[in-house]
């Protein structure tokens, strides 16, 4: 909670200072702003270390964070942003005649490191204000390392909670002994990696709402590039190959600058 809590104050004294942007609106080239969004999040493939495949349930998850553009021309500009990211994904299914459910929470801060393209023509550097009211839509595409910072999971048998080897043997696996080779994690983070890197993908539009507060909303998704289990937990599935797990994420940004 107390990265949640560095994010939003992030975002709260990047929303005053947005307030004092008007000399840098009128032709500068740094820009600084906030952002926050709600994304639907997923991880595939799945990864349940040779116990049976679960159904999937897609979680929402919260992200926010500061935003630092610098115009390279008056149609695209390089853009580099400090954020908090919830991601996960929620399993939940019958098979060996019981009921399993396993609730994946991570959280990550990441630097998305992107490139954004104005697609209106004749943008220029300096506009009337009645110009630079109209909407301008954008696309924007970039990479995101990201480092993670926490991760909790909830395991759950015919609604009892239990422990991830429990869940993960309930039945036989025949993953049993590198499992118990293993152990029991200390922390639930021990079962992915502690770094990703993602392609991102964007599309919106920006206006100016006041003549020194520029707002935008987009649609912004992503995918890793990395696998985010950790070696020791890359055990084959129940048709004997192992497939990498990917963070997945689609939603909605919208933020000031």
């Amino acid at each position: 909670m107390r990265y949640l809590a560095i994010i939003v104050s992030l975002f709260i004294l990047s929303a005053q200072t947005v307030a004092g942007q008007s000399a840098k609106h009128a032709g500068g080239k740094f820009y600084l702003g906030a952002l926050g969004g709600l994304n639907a999040t997923a991880i595939f493939f799945q990864n349940n270390y040779g116990q049976t495949e679960m159904d999937y349930v897609v979680p929402v998850g919260f992200s926010g964070g500061v935003t630092m553009h610098y115009r390279l021309t008056p149609k695209s500009h390089l853009i580099v942003e400090a954020s908090y990211h919830q991601m996960g994904q929620k399993h939940d299914d019958h098979f060996k005649q019981m009921d399993f459910y396993k609730d994946i929470n991570l959280s990550y801060v990441a630097i998305p490191i992107l490139y954004k393209l104005i697609l209106n023509k004749n943008t220029t550097a300096y506009e009337d204000w009645a110009s630079r009211s109209k909407p301008k839509w954008y696309l924007l595409a970039g990479i995101q390392p990201s480092f993670l910072i926490s991760a909790d999971i909830r395991y759950e048998v015919e609604g009892n909670q239990t422990d991830f080897i429990s869940f993960i043997t309930e039945g036989g696996n025949p993953n049993l002994e590198e499992i118990l080779a293993n152990g029991q994690p200390e922390d639930d983070a021990d079962l992915y990696n502690q770094t990703d890197i993602s392609f991102i993908g964007a599309a919106g539009f920006h206006t100016n709402i006041q003549p020194s507060v520029v707002g935008f909303v987009e649609v912004r998704g992503g995918f890793s590039l990395l696998d985010i289990n950790a070696e020791a937990w890359q055990l084959p599935g129940p048709s004997g190959t192992y497939n990498w797990s990917r963070n997945l994420m689609i939603g909605f940004q919208v933020g000031l600058v």
